[in-house]
């Protein structure tokens, strides 16, 4: 009985401090709203939608490959809510500021930004749309 017990605390204890020391960067996001629409991800950033190319150089097609390895049936959901998680999938190491490549829709016109940052305050945007507020 004592086993099950310290087996029971030490995984609560593990959950606790993972949380506790989660990386900087975890839920947060450096966009307002995120949808994958055939095949492509159309991400809204600074109040402008745009068509991603690419995060930290990894392009998007590579983005939903690892999402969906990674996190099989639920990758949308993760792409769309949890992008620093995909981009560790991906190979990428995340930090609080990324660069994007980003294309105007309706443009051949592509835009680079380095130091997006992400925050807890966009990915709460993120949450409350797909929840219909």
């Amino acid at each position: 009985m004592k086993t099950k017990t310290y087996s029971i605390v030490a995984v609560v204890s593990l959950f606790f401090l993972s949380s506790v020391f989660a990386k900087d960067w975890q839920r947060k996001s450096p966009f307002t709203d995120v949808r994958i629409q055939h095949g492509k991800i159309f991400v809204e950033y600074k109040g402008t939608l745009y068509q991603l190319e690419a995060i930290e150089g990894i392009k998007s097609d590579k983005i939903i490959e690892a999402a969906q390895k990674e996190f099989g049936s639920r990758w949308e959901k993760r792409v769309i809510e949890d992008i620093p998680e995909v981009l560790e999938a991906a190979g990428a190491t995340a930090s609080t500021n990324i660069s994007l490549s980003l294309r105007e829709l309706g443009t051949e016109h592509s835009t680079t930004i380095k130091g997006a940052e992400m925050t807890e305050a966009n990915r709460q945007r993120i949450m409350e749309k797909r929840r219909g507020h």
